[in-house]
């Protein structure tokens, strides 16, 4: 064991580099393409009107849904204009154990908005938020760790969940994706008319991957 220990000790910095570079690049496969794929149709269908396509991104933690949005980040960066910030694709994540009215102001936040939220209700930092959305560009949200919005026993907690997700994709017009644990789809069956299911007929799940450096067998990086 101890000789383990010197093996892993004496890697050099530009083997730590390697791995780094190994442990956070993006790896493209099929399933992987059509999601990314599945996103940018969500995004260009809903820009020809009518009700937007959205989109539900389930796998276990480690999975790579945090790995997938910022690959389709990087594809579509921010643009600086003269007068705002055009952030045609929106990333954000739900804040742990939140509610409709945290959620909003988390997501106003990541926005940029300076305004304090003290005395708003989640009504009114809703249509502030999807006010928002519209003048900053914004054409698609892509929203990680869904399940803090939804872990409750609660059924009337999960119904204005359901309820507040529906209200927002409605009041800005646009495409959301959710990214969350498989668990996560039961927020769809919350919904009195069903209508929140039928926004996100797009169900893809990431199975893990798994990448096993070669210096756990021998420390040796060419």
């Amino acid at each position: 064991m101890n000789e383990l220990y010197k093996r892993y000790d004496s890697i050099t910095e530009e083997q730590n580099q390697k791995i780094e570079q190994v442990r956070n690049c993006y790896i493209s496969s099929p399933n992987l393409d059509r999601i990314l794929a599945d996103i940018h149709r969500c995004r260009k269908i809903s820009q020809r009107g009518g009700y937007p396509d959205c989109m539900l991104v389930m796998g276990e933690p480690g999975a790579g849904k945090t790995t997938l949005r910022a690959e389709y980040l990087r594809l579509n960066p921010i643009r600086e204009e003269s007068e705002r910030s055009v952030i045609n694709v929106f990333s954000s994540d739900f804040p742990e154990q939140s509610v409709p009215r945290q959620a909003a102001i988390c997501f106003l936040q990541d926005l940029g908005h300076e305004l304090s939220p003290k005395g708003l209700l989640a009504p009114e930092l809703t249509r502030i938020l999807a006010n928002l959305m519209i003048h900053c560009g914004v054409e698609i949200s892509l929203l990680d760790e869904f399940q803090h919005l939804i872990e409750t026993e609660s059924y009337k907690v999960l119904k204005g969940a359901a309820k507040w997700l529906k209200i927002l994709i409605n009041k800005s017009g646009l495409p959301v994706v959710l990214f969350g644990m498989p668990y996560s789809k039961i927020i769809l069956e919350c919904d009195d008319d069903d209508t929140l299911a039928g926004r996100f007929m797009i169900q893809r799940t990431i199975e893990p991957f798994r990448i096993i450096p070669l210096c756990q067998h021998s420390c040796r990086l060419s």
